[in-house]
């Protein structure tokens, strides 16, 4: 029953958060046009990405900490030091490329946004590791509705882009204080206490973390010269696709991290490598129905949410979603590494695919516009996929 429970929750939770991003972007795209909505997409991956640094370490670390080697309090005050970098980093940023004021007050909000998500990953790593997943599921499934309604109520009625992003960041708090810290409170003295050898221990799992999602979204950042803004619209519409994925691949991943590291520590080799089969095999049976509806309904589901039309884009989301697969099988093998304590050499990796896809996208975003960019983003997450893999046999058979 308890199993079921958690799975039901953390199924509908992590569903609705990862398509957020999807469905507040439909809203923008219908209700203030394509541009606005590349604008949008540029400041809420901007923030996403910052937020790898806010959430230094990540709950993969946390849930893995086999040992307790570090205490609640010490993982929530950690956040405090990089939060507060993240969000001077924005400031910087958004100095530095002379951005006008209403890019500069939507990034601030979801920023915000960004922020209360990081503290609310600590506390559901203690809800993980108390295996209750279904609490996790609850305060995501009510924190995305929230953060609809609110954005939507507010976008219809002043179709305000800057409205509506303060919205997100009080739907959002509003789950934080409501429910993440009175049922925190069951397991856990809610204080705050700092322990700078957290940053050390778990660097690496950052720049894992940081440089994964840089890598997804690189063309969005190199290319923005080689393309006009409306194709800048068009490409944030389009990357939600892969980026929708790895969220998508982390529902079925994060689950199953704690009967990984037990499985591992305990040297039960065979249960370990059932669990890391079924894993893969719903990635790729998930790729292979995305591809499907892809092709058949995509231009039409998507002219019918944004109306807007993709006619030119139906090879684009097989190579999306060849793109998403490639890099949700990485994150499997990632996290694996990472309870094997292996992430030395995954930085290394991301470091060199981070290059390659820089390269590429630039180049190929010059003479092939968005599909360059496509291409580039496909032959990255490839190379980076074979890497690991490689790495991991090694691994295995020595």
């Amino acid at each position: 029953m308890i199993k079921n429970r958690n799975f039901i929750w953390n199924m509908i939770g992590n569903s609705l958060n990862s398509f957020l991003s999807l469905f507040l972007l439909i809203i923008v795209t219908r209700i203030n046009g394509i541009e606005l909505s590349g604008m949008f997409s540029y400041a809420f991956t901007l923030t996403l990405i910052l937020q790898m640094i806010s959430n230094y370490g990540g709950r993969i670390y946390q849930v893995s900490d086999y040992n307790e080697e570090f205490k609640f309090a010490e993982y929530l005050g950690s956040r405090v030091k990089t939060s507060f970098i993240s969000i001077i980093i924005l400031l910087l940023f958004c100095i530095y490329n002379k951005f006008d004021d209403n890019f500069m007050y939507i990034s601030l909000s979801l920023m915000g946004l960004r922020i209360i998500e990081t503290f609310s990953d600590v506390i559901y790593a203690s809800f993980q590791k108390n295996d209750r997943l279904d609490k996790i599921g609850k305060s995501l499934t009510m924190k995305s509705l929230l953060i609809l309604l609110l954005f939507y109520i507010i976008e219809f009625t002043t179709k305000n882009i800057k409205y509506s992003s303060i919205m997100i960041l009080i739907a959002s708090l509003i789950i934080f204080l409501c429910y993440d810290i009175p049922n925190i409170k069951i397991y856990e003295k809610l204080k705050i206490s700092y322990n700078n050898q957290i940053y050390d221990k778990s660097k690496y799992i950052f720049l894992l973390g940081f440089i994964t999602l840089l890598i997804l979204n690189t063309g969005r950042f190199v290319a923005k010269n080689n393309i006009n803004d409306i194709a800048i619209g068009y490409l944030g519409i389009l990357m939600m696709i892969p980026t929708v994925m790895s969220l998508v691949s982390q529902f079925i991943i994060q689950p199953e991290i704690i009967n990984l590291t037990n499985f591992c520590n305990k040297n039960q080799h065979d249960q370990f490598n059932h669990i890391k089969n079924k894993m893969i095999k719903s990635l790729l049976l998930f790729s292979i129905l995305c591809i499907i509806i892809s092709i058949t309904l995509g231009p039409f589901a998507l002219k019918l949410l944004y109306k807007l039309n993709f006619n030119n884009y139906r090879f684009a989301f097989v190579l999306l979603i060849l793109s998403g697969t490639f890099n949700g099988l990485t994150s499997l093998y990632s996290n694996i590494l990472t309870i094997l304590r292996q992430t030395k050499i995954q930085f290394n990796i991301y470091i060199l695919v981070l290059i390659i896809n820089t390269i590429f996208s630039y180049i190929l975003s010059k003479f092939y516009g968005l599909y360059g960019i496509f291409f580039a983003l496909l032959f990255a997450m490839f190379i980076q996929y074979i890497l690991f893999y490689l790495y991991y046999l090694k691994l295995k058979t020595s």
